[in-house]
């Protein structure tokens, strides 16, 4: 016999906590069991007229309106399967157990899609990945699970997974999903192979069939042989390109552009600060009396420690006088703006973001570069000029905050091999002409 369809909780979004200084209110996706409520926030902070409460929906003048109502239709759906699917009563526990993802996700006998939602989950709140990866790999295994509901397949168990499912979803993917892109499809593989190899680690899942869904991805890439594949193209400027920019900067009257250019040498100055760390640097990060910077990096968690140098020094000084941030040194987030909200972080990053390319793009054409002028320009910059200067690449790697010397060298083997030979040319007891040999 069949679930009561009355029987299963029905949520809708409701605003719970007061506004912020923007006047905006946290979101929040509320179910009632026996007249308990229980919440799970959606990290989406909106203006109340902004929300349209009967048809539980971003107004369309919302300028992300298209945006926010996919992000809030997949949160919820995602919810609303895992309570349809439940086979005990829907007690509040269960219900609590479901909202926060720990529900029936332990055993091999367990739903392999709730499992990778788990896992996702784990990986997220552990910050092995960030809210954009966590994400999309949750609309991933939505898809997954889309895949088994249209063609009436039963969902499998941890245990149950078979090669044979995943070539199915990649064919339906192609054919009824019409999925154009393989690199797409193999995005969307990605959760699901990393949850297989996880199910296999912990005996859930035979290794041999978790090893075939490793080897599942479309070959995309045109194969070379190693000798004639392509380097990576790295975007710099050399010092006197710096210099030029600088020129610029005074001819510049613009206050919001000025800031903006002020954010692209100070990061370049502050040793190839990601834009992330720039926006979320505060006022207590900054030593002035040590001349050095300490703050935990967006992106890996980790804690860097790097020098200030004078011209670093004299741009954090200009913000310091303005006093327009008692916390946030550039301006760009509010002083009472909350970082431990990712969903939210993410999306001011991305704005933000947006905004420095505007104006760097307009400035690297008066500069004639052939490339787009970007905020990790400066950060590259700074990583060649090092190099081509001598400094050791383990220093350069502690400085840009890498998680390991490798990724510095698998971004930079160009110009480390050109350090690297000229080093060598340098201590040799020999000496080497510079004509060629004719």
């Amino acid at each position: 016999m069949g679930k009561i369809k009355s029987e299963i909780p029905k949520g809708h979004f409701v605003f719970r906590n007061a506004p912020n200084t923007k006047g905006e209110r946290a979101l929040n996706l509320q179910y009632v069991c026996n007249g308990v409520p229980v919440y799970k926030t959606t990290g989406i902070f909106l203006n109340p007229d902004m929300w349209n409460a009967t048809a539980q929906e971003v107004r369309a003048k919302c300028p992300d309106a298209t945006r926010l109502n996919r992000k809030l239709k997949t949160f919820k759906s995602s919810i609303d399967a895992q309570l349809y699917d439940c086979d005990d009563v829907i007690t509040v526990d269960v219900l609590r157990s479901i909202i926060k993802g720990t529900y029936g996700q332990t055993g091999k006998d367990s739903s392999f899609i709730l499992y990778a939602q788990k896992y996702n989950e784990s990986r997220y709140q552990q910050g092995k990945i960030g809210y954009s990866t966590y994400y999309n790999a949750t609309l991933s295994l939505q898809h997954f699970k889309r895949y088994f509901m249209e063609n009436n397949i039963p969902e499998p168990k941890v245990s149950g997974l078979t090669i044979g499912m995943v070539d199915g979803f990649k064919e339906w993917n192609l054919t009824s999903a019409k999925v154009k892109s393989k690199e797409t499809i193999n995005k969307k593989l990605t959760p699901i192979i990393k949850a297989a190899r996880y199910a296999s680690d912990n005996g859930l899942l035979d290794p041999k069939t978790a090893i075939a869904i490793s080897l599942s991805y479309f070959d995309v890439k045109q194969r070379k042989y190693e000798g004639e594949a392509d380097e990576r193209e790295i975007r710099y400027l050399d010092e006197s390109q710096i210099a030029k920019v600088k020129e610029i900067y005074r001819t510049i009257h613009d206050v919001r552009r000025l800031r903006i250019l002020d954010i692209f040498l100070f990061a370049y100055y502050a040793c190839g600060l990601r834009a992330s760390d720039v926006v979320t640097l505060e006022w207590s990060h900054v030593n002035f009396e040590a001349r050095e910077l300490t703050k935990q990096i967006v992106k890996t968690k980790n804690t860097l420690r790097i020098p200030l140098c004078d011209e670093a020094i004299k741009i954090l000084r200009k913000y310091r006088e303005e006093n327009k941030n008692p916390r946030f040194v550039f301006n760009c987030l509010p002083a009472d703006f909350n970082l431990e909200d990712p969903a939210r972080l993410d999306t001011c990053l991305k704005s933000n973001n947006r905004n420095f390319q505007t104006s760097l793009r307009t400035i690297g054409k008066k500069l004639g570069l052939p490339f787009n002028l970007t905020m990790h320009v400066a950060r590259h910059s700074f990583a060649v000029q090092a190099l081509n200067n001598g400094m050791n690449v383990h220093i350069i790697s502690t400085l840009m905050g890498h998680s390991s010397i490798m990724a510095t060298e698998k971004v930079y083997a160009k110009f480390l091999n050109k350090t690297l030979d000229q080093a060598l040319i340098d201590k040799m007891p020999f000496s080497f002409s510079s004509q060629p040999d004719k």
